[in-house]
């Protein structure tokens, strides 16, 4: 860290929302009574709980402001700020300890003005007093209005091996740049950029004439991608990067990746909390277990698939998606709601999704919801899934033609445990965890009558269990619970995403709205024709009202619903997978144009 006098020519290239309308005289006075400091990326600036000697004004680089809070295992970020903005100005103006710790995110040249210098200022010029107030207030009415800080990703570094993955970078920033052109890349290899409409810088050997062009253009835009080759990427050079992506391919050096991965960690520890490692491998009939590695990180893995050859070398438009997702510091979260043989039309709402470029970051689904969930986010495709329903649900066409003949072929299957090697065909030992998309299964354990959210383990256990109705299975007993269908309490989990940290939720509901019918019953009929209805209709349609009733609660954490009309089909008709799935689409069509504008102004605000 250096030490020497700040000049006024600084202040001046650089524009201080604390100087607005001060006059040259006093923003010298201000300006002199300060001294310069550069911190190294991770440094941390100032600690919360600390008394507060000093406030800085940003010159050059960024700095994260966070809090620790009672019971949140991480510090909870409240900011980022850059060039011109300031902080520290609340402990100086009320004498208390810190509230927040400051920490360099990059290489950051800031002006210090100590405690004795402040109070002189303060009193001598009313200007610098309102601007300070001014500022402080501006950010508490954010803080009491709940706004949440951006938490975009400024400046991403990409570690590759060789040149093959050069082309993720670029597939990010040309998904980024649709939609935010404002993004501009660096590259040990600026060669293989020439293909991506973004300006690329090439990166030099040790950083030193980087470094501060880079500070300066993060400033110029909204997104900087630095593509490293991992021979020629230096800690000082990673160290400028917020988050790090160090790609590890499952067919290529995965061993030596990861030993490279903790060589840096223990020269550099500060890595630690920036990289993540985005797990390739290739597109094939079964997705592989979930890469095992002991790396003390803070951010989970991101998994992808890539296919093809050469020219044909490509990474799927959804895995990209994904990854533009968390650059833009948000993530997308789509609940499938539960409803018997009324979930498939889950399967014609993805396909319109697809249909309009809109993937989800994370899933969750009850009952028929997390077959369908967990089939997606095992990279089966709507038409795979259609396939599993009508192979594998459907009864034979004699078993359809007895009387209620869908119901017991269905209450035959809970209770002879043929649910599970069907699904298990399909969907094979996978765990949950192994999933390419984060995935969530919902169930009630009827022991303590609370609701289980899985998110590890067997995937095939956790679907048996959210979709084992009570009135077809029995309860499934594993450990001290046991387990049945998650819609008596939880029929739409968007309570369940939001908990996870989801910012926006999409949640198909198809169990909410009631069967005109009840029985022979409408509601136009006349009472003469009101015919005597059977227990399982009478308890079907009870938790039907239960679920419908509990479903207004959850659902309300959603930011947009789709609602199939499919109310009158039976739960237990799984013969109408064809005609369920078309309804779906025509719903998910109808709203297509509101939900993608939605999307779109919900993440033009959180950049």
């Amino acid at each position: 860290m250096s030490t020497d006098s700040f000049s006024s020519t600084s202040a001046e290239t650089v524009k201080f929302d604390v100087f607005d309308g001060l006059e040259g005289e006093e923003i010298r006075a201000i300006v002199d009574a300060t001294t310069r400091k550069t911190f190294a990326s991770g440094a941390t600036m100032c600690r919360q709980g600390e008394e507060g000697q000093s406030m800085y004004f940003i010159v050059s680089g960024r700095v994260q402001i966070s809090v620790k809070q009672d019971g949140e295992p991480r510090p909870v970020i409240l900011n980022t700020l850059g060039p011109g903005q300031h902080f520290g100005e609340m402990s100086m103006l009320n004498c208390s300890p810190r509230t927040a710790t400051a920490t360099a995110i990059m290489e950051t040249e800031v002006a210090r003005l100590d405690h004795e210098n402040f109070q002189k200022l303060v009193n001598s010029i009313p200007g610098f007093t309102a601007n300070l107030s001014r500022t402080l207030g501006v950010w508490l009415r954010g803080q009491l209005s709940g706004e949440k800080a951006s938490r975009a990703i400024r400046v991403l570094g990409i570690v590759r091996r060789g040149s093959r993955h050069a082309q993720l970078g670029a597939a990010v920033a040309k998904a980024l740049s649709g939609v935010d052109p404002s993004i501009i890349s660096w590259s040990t290899d600026p060669a293989l950029w020439e293909s991506v409409n973004v300006t690329t810088h090439e990166i030099d050997s040790d950083g030193t004439d980087t470094i501060p062009g880079l500070a300066e253009q993060i400033e110029q835009h909204s997104h900087t991608i630095i593509d490293f080759e991992a021979s020629k990427a230096t800690p000082r050079q990673l160290l400028q990067c917020e988050r790090i992506w160090w790609i590890v391919d499952r067919d290529e050096h995965e061993p030596t990746e990861l030993e490279k991965i903790q060589r840096s960690i223990n020269e550099v520890p500060a890595l630690a909390k920036r990289l993540q490692i985005v797990e390739v491998h290739q597109r094939a009939e079964q997705i592989p277990p979930l890469l095992s590695h002991q790396l003390e990180l803070v951010h989970p893995t991101l998994r992808i698939q890539r296919h093809g050859q050469g020219k044909f070398f490509g990474y799927r438009v959804q895995d990209i998606a994904r990854l533009q997702h968390v650059l833009q510091g948000v993530t997308l979260g789509l609940v499938l709601g539960g409803g018997g043989a009324r979930g498939l039309a889950h399967i014609g709402v993805i396909q319109v999704l697809e249909d309009h470029g809109l993937y989800f970051d994370r899933i969750a689904g009850t009952s028929a919801g997390s077959i369908v969930g967990c089939g997606y986010a095992a990279t089966m495709t709507t038409s795979d899934i259609l396939e599993l329903i009508n192979m594998e649900m459907t009864p034979p066409k004699w078993v359809q033609k007895l009387p209620s003949g869908k119901r017991w072929y269905l209450f035959m299957d809970f209770r002879r445990g043929r649910i599970d090697p069907k699904l298990r065909r399909y969907l094979h030992d996978y765990d949950l965890e192994q999933l390419i998309i984060p995935t969530c299964t919902v169930a009630v354990d009827l022991v303590e009558g609370n609701q289980i959210v899985s998110t590890t383990g067997d995937t095939v256990s956790s679907i048996c269990a959210s979709a084992n109705h009570p009135l077809f299975g029995s309860p499934i007993m594993r450990g001290e619970t046991a387990l049945v269908d998650g819609g008596i309490l939880n029929n739409v989990p968007a309570t369940v995403l939001r908990n996870q940290g989801a910012d926006f939720i999409l949640t198909v509901d198809v169990g909410s709205e009631l069967d005109p019918e009840f029985g022979k019953m409408k509601k136009d009929r006349a009472g003469s024709l009101i015919r005597k209805v059977g227990y399982m209709s009478t308890l079907l349609r009870v938790l039907d009202i239960i679920q419908r009733g509990h479903s207004k609660t959850h659902i309300a954490q959603s930011d947009f619903v789709i609602v199939p009309k499919c109310a009158a089909y039976p739960f237990e008709d799984f013969t109408k997978a064809n005609e369920l799935a078309e309804i779906g689409r025509t719903a998910a069509q109808e709203s297509a144009d509101d939900l993608v504008n939605t999307l779109k102004q919900y993440l033009t605000k959180s950049e």
